[in-house]
């Protein structure tokens, strides 16, 4: 087949052949990783290598699990801590609101009793005639028996109401 002297004679390279499967380096690793589908048919043949990584998986699985079960604790003690803290400044927070507002509730109707007082209060003013009613009374205590003596002082007060009654009917026009 060839030459005889095999100084030309290249190795023969065997002709790839394209099957329509490509296989890479990470298809055969993970080949190798699988489980051996031919022993699942037999129950009773256990694959120590399997059984040994479920069960390093697993004290794994239960060491992450209580890593995160002691750092949670951790962490639901300083929110808890911080949560207490927070009640604790609302507290005092809510305290002084409230006496602030007590103070500023009893300032508020000590100044709108005032307004109300110089709005609606009539100021402190004689009755008109006071001074002739009162010597009217008088003088009706002392004469019982003769009213007829009061007639001054009757007629006084009788003048005064009229009065007082004229200058209030033109003010209000």
């Amino acid at each position: 087949m060839g030459n005889a002297s095999g100084k030309d004679q290249q190795p023969e390279q065997p002709e790839e052949l394209f099957t329509g499967v490509r296989t890479s380096p990470a298809l055969i690793r993970n080949l190798a990783n699988a489980p051996d589908f031919r022993d699942t048919h037999h129950p009773h043949r256990h694959d120590d290598r399997e059984h040994r990584s479920s069960s390093k998986d697993e004290h794994d699985a239960h060491e992450a699990a209580e890593q995160c079960k002691a750092t949670s604790q951790g962490h639901l003690q300083d929110l808890d801590s911080r949560v207490q803290q927070a009640l604790e400044k609302s507290s005092r927070v809510g305290k002084l609101l409230l006496k602030n507002e007590q103070e500023e509730l009893q300032s508020i109707s000590q100044f709108a009793d005032d307004l109300i007082r110089g709005e609606y209060s009539l100021p402190n003013k004689e009755a008109p005639c006071s001074k002739q009613r009162e010597r009217c009374l008088q003088c009706y205590t002392e004469h019982e028996q003769e009213c007829w003596r009061c007639k001054p002082e009757v007629e006084a007060y009788t003048a005064c109401v009229q009065s007082e009654r004229q200058s209030n009917a033109t003010s209000a026009c």
